[in-house]
């Protein structure tokens, strides 16, 4: 006889990630579903009935604005040193 799971009685819900206040939200949390955490969100079958759909998306919308932040500096850092050449 072997022992099955049984279904569930009551269908998923679907992001709706409980997230303690006190758990991180960051890239270094781990996806159940195999993707990256905070980047591969919605890509994945997975995504649809995680429990941590809400977390994921909320640490993939903080690293897109750290990395938009990063690139605006760099181009900052770019303008600040052009025409500082060689004189004299």
């Amino acid at each position: 006889s072997k022992s099955e799971p049984e279904p569930e009685s009551e269908p998923k819900r679907g992001r709706g990630g409980r997230r303690s206040k006190s758990e991180p939200e960051s890239l270094d949390n781990k996806c159940p579903g195999g993707g990256v955490f905070g980047k591969d969100t919605d890509k994945l079958d997975q995504c649809e009935d995680c429990d941590e759909w809400k977390s994921c998306a909320r640490a993939g919308i903080k690293f897109k604005e750290e990395k938009k932040e990063e690139k605006k500096e760099e181009k900052e850092e770019k303008k600040t040193r052009r025409g500082r050449g060689r004189r004299g």
